[in-house]
């Protein structure tokens, strides 16, 4: 009996390291699109002002 409820426990602290792995996936992702945006209007200033 105590060995199923470590087992459990053990599932559900895996189930908590995937998820936060996860959001640090998602927040790379948004550093990421932001790193872009940040490019793409660099060249857009560029662009414009450049005569």
């Amino acid at each position: 009996m105590q060995v199923d409820a470590l087992a459990l426990q053990v599932d559900a602290l895996a189930l908590q390291v995937g998820a936060l792995a996860l959001q640090v996936g998602a927040l790379a992702l948004q550093v990421d699109a932001l790193a872009l945006q940040i490019k793409m209007w660099g060249s857009f200033k560029k662009l414009v002002c450049t005569p």
